[in-house]
C-alpha cells in the first residue's frame, strides 16, 4: 500500500502491477517509500521547433498532402521552406533544373512556354492551394515551362528528391499521390488545348 516502507534486501521480490509503475525514492532512513505514480508521459528525443509545428501544418492544410501520415508530413517539413516572390519574377525557367515542387500559398503564377522574339504563350494561371513545378511521375530532369508571378506571391518550395524517396518507400501513398497530380496537370492539358482551339479559331481566313 502507498507509504509502507520496505527494507531494500526485499526489494526484488513480487509485488502488484501497479507497485512496479511506481516512483522509488530513498528516505533518510535508508528504507524505500513506495509512492503510486501514474505512467510519465513519453517524450520525443528532439521535440519539433515551433516553427517546424507550424510548417508541418501547413503541408497538412495542403489537399494535396491531406492523407499523410503524421511521420510523411514531418519527413516534408524538414524538406520545405516558405519562399516570397516578387510581382513579374520568375519562380523558374523553361530549361532550369527541376528540383524543386510547389505549392501556392497566396498570390498567382503565370506558367509559360516561351517562344522566340521573347513571347510566350500562358498555359496556365495558378493560385492559392495550386501546385506546379518538379516532376513527380517521370524523370524529367529540366522545367518543361516557365513560372513567373503576375502577383506578389508565397510559395511552399519542397524538395522534390525527398518527395520522391518517400514515394518509393510507401508505393501505396505514391500511386494517391501521383494519381492526384496527374488529375490536376490532365485538366491543366485540356484547359490548355480549349485556349489553343479558340487561338486557331479566330485566326482569319482568307477565301
Amino acid at each position: 500500500p502507498p507509504g509502507l516502507r520496505y527494507p531494500i534486501p526485499l526489494w526484488g521480490r513480487c509485488f502488484p502491477a501497479q507497485v512496479l509503475l511506481c516512483l522509488l525514492s530513498e528516505d533518510t532512513t535508508g528504507y524505500w517509500a513506495i509512492n503510486p505514480v501514474s505512467s510519465p508521459p513519453v517524450l520525443p528525443p528532439h521535440p519539433p521547433s515551433k516553427g517546424r509545428l507550424s510548417m508541418a501544418g501547413t503541408i497538412k492544410s495542403q489537399e494535396v498532402f491531406s492523407f499523410l501520415r503524421p511521420d510523411q508530413v514531418h519527413t516534408i517539413s524538414e524538406a520545405a521552406e516558405r519562399v516570397t516572390v516578387k510581382s513579374g519574377d520568375f519562380v523558374y525557367q523553361k530549361g532550369d533544373k527541376a528540383e524543386d515542387f510547389f505549392v501556392v500559398l497566396d498570390g498567382e503564377v503565370s506558367l509559360r512556354l516561351p517562344s522566340q522574339g521573347g513571347l510566350s504563350l500562358v498555359i496556365d494561371q495558378v493560385g492559392r492551394g495550386e501546385f506546379f513545378g518538379g516532376p513527380l511521375g517521370h524523370k524529367r530532369r529540366s522545367y518543361a515551362l516557365s513560372a513567373q508571378c503576375t502577383e506578389k506571391a508565397k510559395l511552399l518550395k519542397i524538395d522534390v528528391g525527398v518527395m520522391k524517396k518517400l514515394m518509393d518507400k510507401d508505393e501505396r501513398m505514391g500511386l494517391h499521390l501521383q494519381r492526384h497530380v496527374a488529375s490536376a496537370y490532365f485538366n491543366r492539358y485540356i484547359d490548355t488545348m480549349k485556349k489553343l482551339q479558340a487561338i486557331v479559331m479566330n485566326i482569319p481566313v482568307e477565301a
